[in-house]
């Protein structure tokens, strides 16, 4: 019975400990993809701003999924998620805003570097 009760012992401690190290890895690759964009945020000045609808905010992934329009290649609409710089604009932004924002490709994905909301009225918005 002692090695019964050692192997759930042991099977509990291991399934406690795994949240932690999955949160450990989590912050290791949120850390690292933070200094890679702040070393290329000087390139969003010079690429034009997107205008866009948010479609989707995922607090637990730090996107934001966006439907924007087409870009100066005059192709249809598209629907992409984006990294935040900041994890703090998930609070501002809300599903269906109209957003103007610029991009870079880092780390693998694109990431939202700026963003600022777009006032509609009647007449100007769809």
């Amino acid at each position: 019975m002692s090695n019964a009760m050692n192997f759930i012992v042991t099977a509990f401690v291991a399934i406690a400990t795994s949240g932690f190290l999955t949160l450990g890895i989590a912050q290791t690759y949120h850390n690292s993809r933070a200094e890679l964009i702040s070393k290329h945020a000087s390139d969003a000045a010079k690429t034009p701003p997107i205008e866009g609808v948010v479609k989707k905010i995922n607090r637990y992934s730090g996107r934001v999924t966006v439907f924007h329009g087409p870009p100066s290649s005059g192709t249809q609409g598209t629907m992409e998620a984006y990294w935040v710089k900041n994890e703090g604009w998930l609070e501002q932004l809300k599903v269906g805003q109209k957003i103007r924002f610029t991009t870079n490709a880092v780390a693998g994905g694109s990431t939202m570097l700026r963003f600022e909301i777009v006032e509609c009225t009647v007449l100007v918005c769809d």
